[in-house]
């Protein structure tokens, strides 16, 4: 996204924009979905980890990591939490954390969902098959 036209260094830019998107939301009563990326992270992804202004964190209603469950997630997750070898979580392919949700006051709560790769679709079990019109 290129922010040269905002006054300011690279941090007061990205404020600028992300306190701009959640009045613009609150304003029209919409939900905006803004992807911000992880900065280079040794440990387990957290909210911390997102790249850029603290305020793109901050400001914000929700926050979401989506995590793949591969063997540095089982790892990381294990250490982080001190999670067993038999956590149901390792059972999905993909996991939504809710780092955040300022409405209901939730924080850290895991979301298992299957990746199919056919479809390019979360599914809530390996096997669902819920047919969604025009999807097809």
């Amino acid at each position: 996204m290129n922010l040269d036209d905002l006054s300011g260094d690279k941090y007061v830019r990205q404020t600028k924009l992300i306190t701009g998107l959640v009045k613009y939301a609150q304003a029209h009563d919409v939900h905006i979905l803004f992807v911000a990326h992880p900065r280079k992270s040794l440990g387990f992804l957290r909210i911390e980890d997102i790249s850029g202004s603290a305020d793109l964190a901050n400001a914000v209603e929700n926050v979401f990591i989506v995590h793949r469950v591969n063997t540095d997630f089982k790892t990381k997750s294990k250490l982080t939490f001190g999670w067993k070898d038999d956590n149901e979580i390792y059972n999905y392919t993909n996991v939504i954390e809710v780092c955040k949700n300022r409405d209901l006051g939730v924080q850290d709560l895991f979301v298992g969902l299957q990746y199919e790769m056919e479809s390019k679709r979360f599914l809530n079990e390996k096997f669902e098959t819920k047919p969604y019109r025009d999807w097809e």
